[in-house]
C-alpha cells in the first residue's frame, strides 16, 4: 500500500500547472479533458506515477475560484537549496511567507514554505483509495470482487485499443452469466448477445484505451455475491476521456467464480 496522489481543486489550471512545473520543478504527467463532467485533470510529480506520489489537479470548467481551506496544512518538498529555491520562486512572481532557515523546532535542515493562497485555489485535505486497473495490489487481491474488477477491466482496455489477442473477447463474456444486463450511460439496456456485440463493434476502435478504476466500495455483500460500486475513468490515446459510476451485481458460481448478473452505468463528474 503507498499515497497515489493528492487532490487539489483549482480555479486557474494553466496557472497552477505553471506554479508546480515552472517554480516548484515538477513535471506534467498527464492532462485529460472530460467534456461530459466538464472538469479537466492534470497531473504533475517529480517522477511517474508508477514510481512515487504525485499531485492531481482539479479543474471544475464552471468553478473560477475557491476559497482557502483551513483543514490543509502544507505540501512538503524538498530541494538542494532551500535559499536558492526561495529566490527563484521570488523572481517569478510567487510568495513565499517565510524564508528560508534552519527549521529549529525539526530539526531537519531547511524547508521552504510557499504561499499556495495566492492562487485563490480551495485546498481540500483528502484521503483516496485508489485501484489502477492492471497494478498489482494485494488489497484487491484479497477481495475477490475488486479483483474481478481489476482483471476484466485491463482485458476490455486491450479489446478497445486492438492489442487484445484473438481469443480476449470470449475469455470477457466468460465472465457474465447468461442473465447478463447492461444498463448503458445513454439509458438502452441489453441482455448478453446484445453486450457481446457491442464489445466486438469496439475492437480496436480505441486506440490508446486506457481504464482506471477507483472508490470500489462492497455495497451489498451475501453468501452467493455481491453489489459493488465503483467509479470508472476511460481515455484514449485520441484525448476523448469521460468519468462513469458504475454499480455492478455479481454472482459465485458453483466452483466460487465471481459472474457478473447485472450492471448499470452512469456518466458523473469528478
Amino acid at each position: 500500500m503507498r499515497l497515489l496522489h493528492t487532490m487539489l481543486r483549482v480555479g486557474d489550471l494553466d496557472r497552477s500547472i505553471a506554479f508546480y512545473t515552472e517554480m516548484l520543478g515538477m513535471k506534467l504527467l498527464r492532462r485529460d479533458d472530460y467534456p461530459d463532467g466538464k472538469f479537466t485533470l492534470a497531473f504533475v510529480g517529480y517522477t511517474d506515477e508508477r514510481d512515487g506520489t504525485v499531485l492531481e489537479l482539479t479543474h471544475n470548467w464552471d468553478t473560477p475560484s475557491y476559497d482557502l481551506g483551513s483543514g490543509f496544512g502544507h505540501l512538503a518538498v524538498e530541494v538542494d537549496d532551500a535559499y536558492a529555491a526561495c529566490d527563484k520562486i521570488k523572481a517569478q512572481g510567487g510568495t513565499v511567507v517565510r524564508e528560508a532557515g534552519p527549521d529549529e523546532t525539526r530539526h531537519h535542515g531547511d524547508r521552504v514554505r510557499h504561499g499556495s493562497g495566492r492562487l485563490q485555489d480551495r485546498v481540500h485535505s483528502e484521503k483516496e483509495i485508489t485501484s489502477t486497473a492492471g497494478r498489482d495490489s494485494k488489497m484487491n487481491n484479497s477481495n475477490p470482487y475488486f479483483k474481478e474488477l481489476d482483471e476484466i477491466h485491463v482485458e476490455i482496455a486491450a479489446l478497445f485499443d486492438g492489442s487484445a489477442d484473438e481469443g480476449a473477447l470470449q475469455r470477457i463474456m466468460a465472465r457474465f452469466t447468461p442473465q447478463f444486463t447492461l444498463v448503458m450511460t445513454s439509458g438502452n439496456a441489453l441482455d448478453y448477445t446484445g453486450t457481446q456485440e457491442v464489445f466486438a463493434k469496439l475492437r480496436g476502435a480505441r486506440p490508446g484505451s486506457q481504464i482506471t478504476i477507483r472508490d470500489m466500495e462492497i455495497v451489498a455483500d451475501y453468501a452467493s455475491g455481491a453489489v459493488v460500486k465503483y467509479r470508472e475513468y476511460q481515455r484514449d490515446g485520441a484525448g476523448n476521456a469521460n468519468v462513469r459510476r458504475s454499480t455492478a451485481v455479481m454472482e459465485l458460481d458453483a466452483h466460487g467464480k465471481v459472474m457478473w448478473r447485472h450492471l448499470q452505468e452512469t456518466f458523473c463528474t469528478e
